[in-house]
């Protein structure tokens, strides 16, 4: 009882504001969905599956807006000569986006760009028609209820990284806060559950990482799955790997996530 905060109002009461202000949000169809045909990213991934189609996914995070978006372009062109299809690119911005704007002259700076509107998010998903996910410090951030909207409306469909939850930033400390805005996005994520969007998480990112056997390493992807499907009704998709690099071991973890 001592460990327990002062009284406050019960969980769910933030999620379903967040479900219903999910409810209003329209999301604009990304250049992927228009050129390629399909109603959503997940039904893509699905059938590269079972056609046995090795997906491709590239992080990139370069100084500048202008460069950022050039670089997608870039990428582009380079499938277009070489054929070489690249899926779905992972915008790594300033961790700066995950901090209100009135906290973030105070904080460490960066070597990313910075997502400073909606329109930066825009102006991603249009640069080619390459699925965009945006994952680092997003959902489970401080600006969490901003940066989810914004990748929402853009027409996104795997939004993370829910490990990053156990994340602290050393100029921000209104924890109450945070907790209730990320229960809203994740009520954001529930509302869209039938678009078939994703929160996304990166098990390495979170405690998964400090774990030394992998049995730990996938209870606590149990506990994530729980939480965010079960507890809070939305999709979940597991990103992991970073740390694994036996190909035995990784291919038995996989299973085990899979089972």
């Amino acid at each position: 009882k001592g460990l327990k905060p002062a009284p406050h109002q019960h969980g769910s009461v933030f999620l379903k504001e967040g479900i219903e202000l999910g409810k209003t949000i329209e999301r604009k169809k990304s250049r992927f969905i228009r050129e390629s045909g399909y109603s959503n990213y997940l039904d893509y991934r699905k059938e590269c599956r079972e056609k046995g189609k090795i997906t491709w996914n590239i992080l990139m995070g370069l100084a500048t807006l202008e460069e950022q978006i050039e670089g997608v372009k870039k990428l582009y062109e380079f499938t277009q000569r070489t054929g070489l299809t690249i899926d779905s690119i992972q915008n790594i911005a300033s961790g700066l986006i995950a901090l209100p704007k009135e906290y973030r002259d105070k904080a460490p700076k960066t070597t990313s760009f910075v997502f400073e509107s909606y329109q930066d998010y825009e102006d991603h998903v249009e640069a080619a028609p390459i699925e965009n996910t945006f994952m680092d410090y997003v959902l489970a951030s401080p600006n969490a209820l901003e940066t989810t909207i914004n990748s929402v409306k853009a027409g996104a469909h795997f939004i993370g990284v829910f490990s990053q939850i156990v994340w602290g930033y050393p100029v921000y400390d209104d924890d109450m806060t945070r907790f209730q805005n990320v229960l809203r996005a994740l009520g954001i994520m529930a509302s869209k559950r039938d678009e078939k969007l994703c929160v996304a998480t990166y098990l390495e990112d979170g405690l998964s990482g400090n774990f030394i056997d992998c049995a730990s390493f996938i209870g606590h992807a149990l506990l994530e799955h729980y939480i965010v499907t079960t507890l809070c009704g939305a999709r979940f998709i597991i990103c992991f790997g970073g740390l694994l690099s036996e190909p035995d071991i990784r291919a038995a973890v996989t299973l085990a996530l899979h089972r």
